[in-house]
């Protein structure tokens, strides 16, 4: 068992040189600075159009996912905004159950400075390639619940069983390779889930990686 431990925690270490740089995706460009721009963050407008679109962003999961998520936008300035330009989303969530896969506690961050979205025949487009950062715990409940479903990714569900299985071991494990996983955001947008850790944390299994949605416009 000793033998074991010892070379879990060397996979540990080792494990970063495997690890991919995933602000390799993030798009070079930047907001320009407007003239109009400095007028609308003076006035409020800055402010104001955030918040609109912050309720938006939560409305549409909300009806896309059934579940409720607060949403934090740091955007550039009033005319970049409007264009849908900003410099960082935030999405947390205390539960989150879609065709019948739970989490608890979830969290979502973009990591790229520069991001662009647009919002044209209710169609949501990417301008430019997005990632977000991931977080969230499984509770035994959760991974009940999940493992029960009928909807839910045959690899997924594998990856929940060995995860629950090996629980006791997994502070010691991270993958040399992400899980790669498909998702879908929408009925028009796809991304990638990689899973680059897992861990065991006061009784809930922790799931850490990230999500790249590729520019589609």
């Amino acid at each position: 068992m000793k033998k074991i431990i010892i070379l879990l925690f060397l996979i540990f270490l080792s494990s970063c040189a495997f690890c991919e740089n995933y602000y390799e995706f993030c798009s070079p460009n930047t907001a320009k600075k407007t003239f109009s721009g400095n007028l609308a963050s003076l006035s409020g407008f800055n402010t104001l159009t955030r918040n609109i679109i912050e309720s938006a962003i939560q409305n549409s999961i909300k009806k896309e996912t059934g579940s409720k998520f607060k949403v934090k936008i740091n955007n550039f300035y009033g005319t970049n905004i409007t264009n849908g330009e900003f410099k960082s989303l935030k999405a947390t969530s205390k539960k989150y159950d879609y065709k019948g896969f739970y989490l608890s506690n979830i969290e979502l961050e973009t990591i790229c400075p520069y991001n662009h979205i647009n919002y044209e025949n209710n169609r949501l487009y990417f301008m430019e390639n997005m990632v977000l950062k991931i977080k969230t715990d499984l509770s035994e409940d959760d991974i009940s619940k999940t493992l029960k479903s009928e909807k839910i990714d045959v690899k997924l569900a594998q990856i929940l069983e060995k995860a629950y299985a090996y629980r006791a071991y997994l502070p010691f494990i991270t993958s040399r390779k992400p899980i790669s996983l498909n998702i879908k955001i929408d009925k028009y947008n796809k991304a990638k889930l990689k899973i680059v850790n897992i861990g065991y944390i006061d009784k809930k299994i922790v799931l850490n990686g990230y999500i790249i949605i590729p520019k589609n416009k």
